[in-house]
């Protein structure tokens, strides 16, 4: 019998807090829940897509998992080592297994180094056992990998487009052959040609290197063909997540119903209807159901009374208290 295989990341009820400056020095600072009680698994190999409209928490969640925020309550842990709380020594130690490629990728690259010592970079602070030469032929080999010829190694990010400009962010990324490559909206900013070279090789080197990769977009025309498995964030809360092709093709949750409606091109099932109403106060978080403000099947129980998470036989799950298995 085989043995069952253990997440690469466990997140279980976390929660990301940003305190405001009050109104008044007497006053206590007012708490903003950025990421609420948020449960999932990311395996090795896998891709898992965050969805979600803006504001939602997915960046949040995203430079939590890398030690850019603090984590506020819950727990989280890589390959067994809890992030909560961890200082910089253990994160340094990380680095080189948990990396993150960002949205903007001129702001990510320090426009006074040229893109061959932006890549060296992170060898010489994360893998000092790794000589000169070595080093230059690993920036060679990946750099050339990820389409940047060798001629080209000298210019600096301003001289590239934005589409090269993510190839560097990307093999800045993996240099240090990380086990997980967390991936914060990488193409929302480029032209659709050039993201679906992006996508493509993104996809390529994680088969070939069994990357596991946490993937944020709000297209989710993008995120279906890239993840197998797919959460979905409203206002800092997990609304649905399951397999990508079952939650595409028939989808629980009301506002993954309203995401997949707005997709252009897509002809929606009538069922299927797009957001209206009014977004909640995130200084006031309404006592039920945090979609009850927009949602059109939502009655007197929404507005009083969160739902509890269900699961389903396929593993999905939705927090709705309507939410039937589709099954």
């Amino acid at each position: 019998m085989t043995a069952p295989v253990a997440p690469l990341l466990a997140v279980r009820q976390l929660r990301v807090e940003y305190r405001l400056r009050p109104d008044w020095p007497w006053q206590a600072p007012p708490r903003v829940r950025a990421v609420e009680d948020l449960n999932f698994n990311l395996y090795p190999g896998e891709t898992l897509g965050i969805v979600g409209e803006s504001g939602s928490g997915k960046s949040t969640l995203a430079r939590a998992l890398v030690g850019l925020e603090p984590i506020s309550a819950g727990a989280a842990s890589f390959a067994g080592q809890d992030l909560v709380g961890l200082r910089e020594p253990g994160w340094r130690a990380l680095r080189r297994d948990i990396q993150m490629v960002f949205q903007d990728p001129l702001a990510s690259l320090d426009p006074r180094m040229s893109i061959g010592a932006s890549v060296a970079e992170p060898l010489e602070f994360l893998c000092p056992e790794i000589g000169a030469d070595e080093r230059a032929a690993r920036v060679r080999q990946l750099l050339e990998r990820v389409g940047i010829p060798a001629a080209e190694h000298h210019r600096y990010p301003q001289e590239f487009s934005g589409g090269q400009c993510q190839r560097v962010g990307i093999a800045r990324a993996l240099i240090v052959q990380p086990r997980l490559l967390i991936c914060d909206e990488p193409v929302s900013a480029l032209d659709v040609s050039v993201q679906a070279q992006v996508l493509n090789l993104l996809r390529e080197l994680q088969r070939e290197r069994g990357l596991a990769m946490l993937f944020i977009g709000h297209d989710l025309a993008v995120v279906r063909h890239v993840s197998q498995r797919v959460l979905v964030l409203y206002f800092g809360r997990a609304m649905e997540q399951g397999a990508a092709a079952q939650l595409f093709s028939a989808p629980r949750h009301p506002y993954t119903r309203a995401l997949l409606a707005a997709i252009p091109g897509v002809q929606a099932p009538p069922e299927h209807r797009l957001l209206e109403g009014e977004l909640p106060s995130p200084l006031h978080p309404p006592p039920g159901c945090a979609f009850a403000t927009r949602c059109p099947m939502a009655d007197e129980q929404c507005t009083r009374r969160p739902p509890h998470s269900r699961r389903f036989a396929d593993g999905g799950m939705a927090s709705c208290h309507y939410a039937v298995d589709s099954a």
